[in-house]
């Protein structure tokens, strides 16, 4: 079975580093390492580091990038593709003024001398840092080697067959350090949270728009299941298309007077308006005739 959860985890893996870029470790001080995640989420590991070198390189100190004019910043990232460049510049400078108006400083070393509960409620107030991020900075502090909680790692990892469903924090915790070397677990713990936050959430799971939704145990259930429900509406279609097309044959019979067989309709005759008798004349016929007529004698 650890054979099995280990292969799995491998070609997951593959799948989320072609989809989110090759995994950065995050080296320097607190802030650099802020700022080099920013870069490298989404872009190619390589541009994303030859753009944090620019920025160090044109700009004094962090204080003066979060100074700058967008346009100026965007300028120094020349190694990124041009349509990025303004968004990056954006997204750095916003973190920034982010940090200095959250923590009145340009600078994070402070979080080193808070305990784990209080740098995770540190970062959360940095509303423009994305959630996967502050769990990579947290994740530095952590000393035991088998990484710090997040609501995404569990309920990925359960869902992908990597632990089984009942299993607590603790027990995917342990899981998952038996399946990776300590050096590789932050990769690991980046890829699923980053998973969790995208496609894989806590109500909605976008299967089909998963890039690793092929090696993932509920993935392949799912997008069986969405295949079968559209195939069961195309038959449902067709059915009701059938339906309407089909023509009754045959005329119904005409119906019989009083109901019964061999019975003949007859049809109903007024009466005879009565005749008024009239009175007849000396010689029989109509009195009629007499009038006006002379009788000789």
């Amino acid at each position: 079975m650890a054979e099995t959860r280990k292969a799995r985890l491998e070609k997951v893996l593959g799948a989320l580093e072609r989809s989110f870029g090759r995994y950065r470790h995050p080296t320097g001080d607190l802030l650099d390492q802020l700022v080099g995640l920013l870069l490298t989420e989404g872009e190619a590991v390589g541009r994303a580091e030859a753009s944090f070198r620019s920025l160090k390189q044109e700009f004094v100190d962090w204080n003066e990038v979060r100074v700058s004019r967008v346009t100026e910043i965007a300028a120094a990232l020349m190694p990124l593709d041009e349509p990025n460049r303004k968004q990056k510049a954006c997204c750095v400078r916003s973190v920034l003024v982010d940090v200095y108006e959250t923590h009145h400083e340009m600078s994070l070393e402070f979080l080193r001398a808070l305990d784990p509960a209080q740098r995770r409620e540190s970062l959360a107030k940095l509303e423009r840092v994305p959630p996967w991020i502050a769990h990579a900075l947290t994740h530095l502090f952590d000393e035991t080697g088998v990484g710090v909680d997040s609501p995404h790692i569990g309920r990925v990892a359960k869902r992908i067959g990597l632990a089984d469903r009942s299993a607590s924090a603790a027990q995917v915790k342990k899981i998952l350090s038996s399946l990776v070397a300590a050096p590789d677990l932050m990769r690991v713990h980046t890829y699923l949270v980053r998973l969790g936050e995208t496609v894989c959430g806590p109500k909605t799971l976008i299967c089909d728009e998963c890039m690793a939704s092929e090696h993932c145990v509920e993935g392949t259930e799912q997008v069986k299941q969405a295949a079968l429900a559209v195939e069961r509406r195309a038959k449902a279609a067709s059915k009701a298309r059938s339906g309407k097309t089909t023509k009754k044959t045959g005329k119904p019979g005409a119906r019989k007077a009083g109901g019964n067989k061999g019975a003949t309709a007859t049809k109903p005759t007024s009466p005879k308006a009565p005749t008024k008798k009239q009175p007849k004349g000396p010689s029989g016929g109509p009195a009629d005739s007499l009038r006006g007529k002379r009788v000789r004698r």
